[in-house]
């Protein structure tokens, strides 16, 4: 079982446990930073598997995404 978390694409705000979570608010920065450069380059959503070590983030594996999308959380920037 996974934790989730969601980075607005326009306000840049994030949902999800930073405080006591898994991933601080860098590594769930650089997570949506990737998953942006990563659907540029395919040109469209992909289903990417990650992992940090000790000299950072690194992609697994991508691959177009097969499911529906869930639509994104409305921004709370004000």
């Amino acid at each position: 079982d996974g934790t989730d978390y969601s980075v607005c694409k326009r306000s840049g705000s994030i949902q999800g446990p930073l405080a006591g979570g898994p991933l601080s608010e860098a590594d769930v920065r650089s997570l949506a930073q990737l998953a942006r450069h990563v659907e540029a380059r395919f040109g469209a959503p992909q289903d990417i598997e990650w992992a940090f070590d000790a000299t950072g983030l690194h992609v697994l594996q991508a691959r177009p995404i097969t499911t529906a999308l869930k639509a994104e959380p409305p921004s709370t920037a004000s």
